[in-house]
């Protein structure tokens, strides 16, 4: 990383994990869509999708997360946040809430 050009407060990670994102708004939420990430830091998340939401709406991201506790092995991040920007098969979250669901007891 050149940190004469680097202009994020946080590093990213490249994270390649699935994820399903849906469009949200006061009254009501669209239907789950499905994606790839390419890299998150704490402030964003970037993914690639067949389905680009526009810019400026507001969207809920879960993707399942590795979990470091000794009785439970996953468990699901929930993000929510804007779209920041997008591109042709990407889009880019700038995030607002960050939630960690344990999995169900079996």
């Amino acid at each position: 990383m050149n940190s004469e050009n680097e202009r994020r407060a946080s590093p990213r990670y490249t994270l390649k994990n699935h994820v399903e994102f849906r469009v949200v708004g006061e009254e009501s939420a669209s239907a789950w869509s499905l994606g790839t990430t390419i890299n998150m830091n704490s402030d964003s998340i970037l993914f690639q999708t067949d389905y680009v939401p526009a810019t400026g709406l507001n969207v809920e991201v879960r993707m399942a997360w590795p979990l470091h506790a000794p009785d439970s092995s996953r468990g699901t991040l929930l993000l929510q946040g804007v779209v920041s920007w997008t591109s042709e098969d990407r889009c880019a979250i700038t995030l607002q809430r960050r939630e960690f669901l344990p999995s169900p007891a079996a």
